[in-house]
């Protein structure tokens, strides 16, 4: 909150010092909110398909209350010091009426609207969940570059056909779309209820561990089978395979083509195709154990083959490493030497940034956090030591910079910091803690 507010007093005075570019204000309007609605289906998401829902209907309350409960959670997630920009700006270039109305508006019709096309998504197409998710991820982040970019510099794109009257107009469409679905709230609450039933671990799970016990059958460490199996029953790792050969297809055979012949610009692009697409993963491989702490400690799992059984689950995850510098090198014809020597430092890079992010999303592994009962929020890093983790990776591949003979000595002797310091935090958890409670 502090630096959403620190943030936005400096948009305030940019603004009055006329740095940035206002000539135009419907856009930013527009981008507003669509920024709000990107960020309410993240929480509609989370808020509609929780276990704590489970015990509500449970108790006999109506799916109808609980869904009005939702409303209000999403709308007060989405009044951050970030809904303040519209009247900010409208103030600014003295605008106050569309401000006014956008503040009291834009909130309510993104949370009402998220809820909506997240109802309908989770009942009618449940498959293309993860894609729904993603696209609405992209119009925040892509609104918000968007936004940026129409206070940072002057344009040529002209909304000359969009004054006051249409964006007083477009906010009051807003507010009768907001009005509609609290109207058929009714409906609504019973199609998810529907689809929340449907949607039940309890009704999915058992196919899954059908198929877990015979993959348990054939490798000895059941641990990484669980990780595994964790990772591919998740849409999202689907897709992030897609969007990982879209990457490479888009820097293999377009311009970027050219930035692969230096060395370092190579590996920048390949840690940064690899990063966006993968680089959560790990991050995230600590967040949602919760209470199965206990479980390894009464198995008699070492913290040891704990770290090593961790390792071993994301090990793929550095092969896909190996294979984005491969498909590179490959489009721009590298020789075979030069090949090799780029694809073992992606490797190791990989597998050393995989290694300190285990090591740092680790330091939140503790009983009495709740597990996540979501599927697309599993790989969210939604935990301070995921985000430190996710992080951390980033500003670690920063040492591509380097000589090579640098960049393997760094990445193995940090590699093997995290990983003495993780077994000694791990062993600490396990049996230090552990004794004190027995005591």
């Amino acid at each position: 909150m502090l630096f959403e507010l620190m943030g936005l007093g400096s948009i305030v005075y940019a603004i009055m010092q006329r740095y940035l570019y206002t000539e135009e204000t419907s856009p930013v309007f527009m981008l507003a909110f669509i920024i709000l609605l990107g960020y309410s289906y993240s929480s509609a998401e989370r808020y509609l398909s929780c276990a704590e829902n489970r015990f509500d209907l449970l108790t006999g309350i109506q799916a109808r209350h609980i869904l009005w409960a939702v409303y209000l959670q999403v709308w007060g997630k989405n009044l951050s010091a970030a809904t303040l920009f519209p009247l900010i700006l409208a103030a600014s270039t003295g605008i106050i009426l569309p401000g006014l109305l956008s503040l009291v508006v834009f909130p309510v019709a993104a949370a009402l609207v998220a809820c909506l096309f997240n109802i309908l998504v989770n009942k009618y197409w449940k498959r293309a969940g993860a894609v729904f998710y993603l696209l609405f991820l992209l119009l925040w982040g892509g609104a918000t570059a968007l936004l940026l970019g129409f206070l940072l510099m002057e344009h040529n794109f002209s909304f000359a056909p969009f004054d006051n009257r249409d964006i007083l107009f477009s906010i009051l469409a807003l507010c009768l779309a907001a009005i509609i679905i609290m109207l058929f709230s009714s409906t609504l609450s019973r199609l998810w209820e529907e689809a929340y039933l449907q949607n039940d671990a309890m009704n999915k799970n058992s196919l899954p561990f059908a198929r877990f016990r015979r993959f348990c059958r054939l490798l000895p460490n059941s641990f990484i089978v669980k990780e595994w199996f964790l990772l591919w029953r998740n849409s999202i790792t689907k897709v992030r395979l897609l969007i990982w050969l879209a990457f490479i297809l888009i820097c293999s055979f377009t311009t970027l083509n050219r930035y692969l012949y230096d060395q370092t610009l190579f590996l920048i692009i390949a840690l940064a195709v690899w990063l966006f697409c993968y680089g959560e993963l790990p991050a995230t491989a600590w967040q949602n154990e919760g209470e199965q702490k206990s479980f390894y400690w009464l198995g008699g799992l070492k913290p040891s083959r704990l770290i090593a059984a961790k390792l071993a689950a994301f090990l793929p995850l550095s092969v896909l490493g190996m294979l984005t510098a491969l498909f590179l090198g490959s489009a721009v014809q590298l020789s075979i030497h030069v090949m090799v020597q780029r694809t073992g430092l992606v490797f190791l890079l990989g597998l050393s940034a995989i290694t300190i992010a285990l090591a740092i999303a680790s330091l939140g592994h503790n009983a009495g956090k709740p597990i996540i009962d979501n599927a697309i929020l599993e790989q969210v890093p939604l935990t301070i030591s995921a985000i430190m983790a996710v992080s951390t990776e980033f500003i670690f591949c920063a040492v591509v910079f380097l000589p090579p003979s640098l960049i393997i000595t760094l990445s193995i002797s940090i590699a093997i910091i995290c990983l003495i310091g993780q077994r000694i935090r791990l062993g600490r958890i396990y049996y230090t803690e552990a004794g004190r409670n027995d005591r």
